[in-house]
């Protein structure tokens, strides 16, 4: 069978058309096809229209039992507290969020939240000493009156973060406040850090110069290990970006007490 005659039957079956005589007559040594009956040419039409592959099913829109959006919810609360970041009605807005925005739950997941924070007040009270998160946050400290703008928990992603940075800077000029560099974590770095222990720090300079950088990445090193942590510089492969890193952090996060002064 010629490709001419084969695309003609094609077009034909596709059309729910009988086919062209002219297309059955190009070559007369083919034996004649048996015509196709009509109730049988939109099943052939639809058939080899039909996109290929499964259809997925539509998503089932049965609603999650209570007991695992509430188990669920609790744990978020735990660690959302335990960071010591977010405010109570952060951490309520969170839950409830996560709750698939049940305004029928909110009463419960409010329960849960005092009742964390009730047992992170008890905890706290007995941190008689410097954390590690105490040790963060007199680091951050001690480099702010250097000249490097550090900020904890700071924006959504590096990038944003870097921008940020830039228009704190301008403010501080502004003030006759000088400014090297900047050091900072972000939101999603300090999202369960009190499980991670794990911290990325960003750091740079305000110069487009990479050797700039790099003295603000070992004045911020230095400062870090200055208060008992333990920083690991670390590059990135796909950006070349150079951060430090802090493991194996007992994240203490005050929310009701002070440091203790040494």
């Amino acid at each position: 069978m010629n490709a001419s005659w084969k695309a003609s039957l094609l077009s034909a079956l596709l059309l729910g058309a009988g086919c062209d005589d002219a297309a059955k007559n190009e070559k007369p040594d083919e034996p004649e096809k048996p015509e196709t009956s009509e109730a049988a040419m939109p099943a052939v039409a639809a058939a080899l229209s039909a996109a290929p592959g499964r259809v997925r099913p539509e998503k089932e829109s049965k609603r999650r039992p209570k007991s695992i959006l509430l188990a669920e919810a609790r744990e978020l609360i735990g660690w959302r507290v335990a960071d010591g970041f977010l405010s109570r009605e952060q951490i309520l807005t969170a839950a409830l969020q996560s709750a698939d925005g049940r305004e029928s739950l909110k009463g419960e997941l409010e329960k849960v939240v005092d009742e964390e924070l009730s047992a992170h007040r008890k905890r706290e009270a007995e941190w008689k000493y410097l954390t590690d998160a105490d040790r963060l946050s007199r680091a951050f400290k001690a480099l702010e009156k250097q000249g490097v703008i550090a900020r904890e928990r700071f924006a959504d992603c590096r990038k944003c973060g870097v921008a940020d940075m830039k228009l704190l800077r301008e403010d501080l000029l502004e003030r006759g406040q000088r400014a090297d560099g900047y050091v900072f974590f972000t939101d999603q770095d300090a999202d369960g850090l009190s499980e991670s222990g794990e911290l990325v720090l960003e750091y740079g300079s305000f110069r487009d110069d990479a050797e700039a950088a790099q003295k603000v990445g070992g004045r911020v090193e230095q400062v870090l290990k200055s208060e008992g942590l333990s920083p690991v510089a670390e590059t990135d492969d796909e950006g070349g970006e150079t951060y430090l890193v802090l493991s194996g952090l007992d994240w203490q996060k005050r929310r009701f007490t002070k440091a203790p002064a040494k």
